[in-house]
């Protein structure tokens, strides 16, 4: 054994549905978009506290997408789950959102929120007997779930190489192509 204890990436999961009311809504009548990142957050922090058995402190926000407007009365579900828990101790979280019909069954994805969290160092030293977060990797189980494993790893080690939390083009092509 390595010394890491892997934790399967579908246990990490962290699900929620939210019917989009009125109160939410912007000044073209489709949801506000920090509520649904507020949402989303909410979700993202479950995610991570599944994966370290303990709360995490949330250290930054990558990338957002909105593919698609979302409209008031639409039942939204966000699956949140821990995608890459990095050698530093921090963890990266991917919430998608999708649009449901509950009469068709249809799904419609229309967010992607990247979340970063570490784990508070008062609550590790108060956990008595549990693994470290540094010694605990992400179990992608499906291609999918590796493919996304791969993304995120890609994310870190760009983000260490630039030395910031920021996307520097350059230097994420010289660490893919050395990989």
């Amino acid at each position: 054994s390595d010394g890491f204890v892997r934790v399967r990436m579908s246990e990490t999961e962290q699900r929620a549905l939210d019917i989009m009311q009125p109160m939410h809504r912007n000044m073209n009548g489709f949801m506000f978009g920090g509520y649904l990142m507020r949402r989303a957050l909410e979700v993202a922090w479950l995610s991570a506290y599944r994966f370290c058995k303990r709360p995490a402190c949330f250290a930054g926000l990558d990338d957002v997408v909105f593919k698609k407007p979302v409209e008031v009365g639409v039942l939204l579900e966000y699956v949140g789950r821990t995608v890459f828990a990095a050698p530093d101790g921090s963890i990266r979280v991917l919430v998608e959102a999708q649009k449901k019909s509950l009469k068709t069954g249809r799904v419609e994805p229309t967010n992607a929120f990247h979340f970063k969290f570490v784990l508070d160092e008062s609550a590790a030293r108060a956990a008595d007997g549990e693994v470290q977060t540094s010694q605990k990797q992400v179990q992608p189980d499906t291609y999918e779930e590796g493919m996304v494993y791969l993304e995120w790893r890609r994310r870190w080690l760009c983000d260490e190489t630039s030395g910031h939390d920021g996307m520097d083009k350059g230097v994420c092509e010289t660490v893919i192509k050395q990989e």
